[in-house]
């Protein structure tokens, strides 16, 4: 489902935009207005109706009543918007914003900095908003953590400032309650090489630096190459290399997809909505780019990043993937299924090490393989447990 009608967006896209390219209007805000006009569009198609969502422009309004940039286009919910007096402009409380979408005729080195920093913005003023004290369901990164290190979150971990595993956990708190950040470039870095070089040098230029993953975008498309943010909503490359997270990756496929992926994911956390499923075996190609580490001790905390850079030959060997499903014995099967009825697999159940005896099966190795697979998460010492399904609802 979410393939085919990415499909139809694209094809789509590639109309209009052909279309846009061919008038012969030379005034540079009505130029940037039609593609706007068409990006809205274009998401406007993807979000079901039934949730009375509204796509405008306008400016994020954050805790402490600042205004961020103006945005191009942003998705928003409820009725604590206000229009501004004259005109279509909107200001939106940050807690009500689900998307912000930063769109660009051109994407070159400066138009690329420009959208980066105003995107670390708004991650910004979510990062104030959650430093206030608020109840907020985390199940969806408490299991992004667990697909990424192979065990569940410990309690306190989430406040733990003197622990890198807190901060990663944070991390992904706020990626998953913060709006998704996308930004469209329609014509720009001609292909993968270039838009992956040009966003590292794009990173040595944004005012005031990095603070950490979260003031990147979610999404950054070029033409039909792309830049994804791996931040396990639902994108996330299970282990740390090295104490190393692989933040980023990209593509020269499919943007769309990637597209509908990360704001029916977001939608679906916060509505607890049913959305379609991609049916098909197919995983994208996608290329290492950036990954962090987190730095805490006494003195210092924050983030270091390592660069990837691959050649254009490298780039082109990233084939695309098939899943393929976990494999199981008929034994192991047997001993799965009682797991599952016993609410996790303890390597103390007396019914389960009676089970994997009779079968002649290691009950600790099973437990392993299922935590390599990211099936199962170690929830405690000899205690593991289902992560929570990272497809859509």
């Amino acid at each position: 489902m979410i393939t085919s009608f990415a499909e139809f967006l694209e094809q789509l896209q590639a109309k209009e935009a052909e279309l846009l390219a061919a008038e012969s209007v030379q005034h540079a805000p009505t130029i940037g207005d039609m593609y706007e006009g068409l990006t809205r569009e274009l998401v406007q198609r993807a979000i079901p109706k039934e949730l009375n969502l509204r796509l405008v422009d306008g400016f994020v309004i954050g805790v402490d009543g600042k205004h961020s940039h103006q945005t191009d286009a942003m998705l928003v919910k409820g009725d604590r918007g206000r229009q501004l007096p004259k005109t279509d402009t909107w200001e939106w409380p940050i807690a009500d914003v689900l998307a912000v979408f930063e769109v660009k005729k051109n994407l070159y080195g400066n138009e690329l900095v420009d959208s980066i920093n105003k995107m670390r913005t708004i991650s910004l003023q979510q990062k104030e908003r959650l430093s206030e004290n608020r109840q907020v369901h985390l199940g969806p990164s408490n299991s992004a953590f667990a697909r990424l290190l192979g065990r569940s979150p410990e309690s306190g971990e989430l406040d733990d400032l003197t622990s890198e595993t807190g901060e990663l956990l944070r991390t992904l708190a706020h990626e998953q309650l913060a709006p998704v950040r996308v930004v469209f470039g329609y014509d720009g870095y001609v292909d993968e090489f270039g838009l992956r070089n040009g966003f590292l040098d794009a990173l040595k230029k944004v005012p005031d630096g990095l603070a950490g993953p979260t003031v990147l975008p979610n999404l950054i498309v070029c033409r039909t190459n792309t830049l994804l943010k791996l931040n396990g909503h639902p994108y996330i490359v299970p282990e740390l290399d090295d104490g190393q997270w692989h933040i980023f990756g990209s593509t020269r496929e499919a943007p769309m997809v990637l597209l509908l992926e990360l704001l029916w994911t977001r939608l679906s956390n916060e509505f607890q909505a049913r959305f379609p499923v991609d049916d098909t075996l197919k995983m994208e190609a996608i290329a290492p780019l950036l990954s962090g580490k987190p730095i805490v001790d006494q003195d210092r905390r924050g983030w270091m990043f390592y660069a990837k850079t691959l050649t254009r030959k490298q780039l082109a060997e990233v084939e695309t993937q098939h899943w393929t499903p976990f494999e199981v014995t008929l034994e192991e099967h047997v001993i799965f299924a009682m797991a599952m009825n016993h609410g996790g697999l303890a390597l103390n159940d007396t019914d389960l090490l009676d089970a994997a005896d009779h079968y002649g099966l290691d009950l600790a190795d099973f437990a392993d393989r299922l935590v390599v697979a990211r099936l199962f998460s170690w929830r405690s010492t000899g205690l593991a447990h289902r992560i929570r399904p990272v497809s859509l609802l």
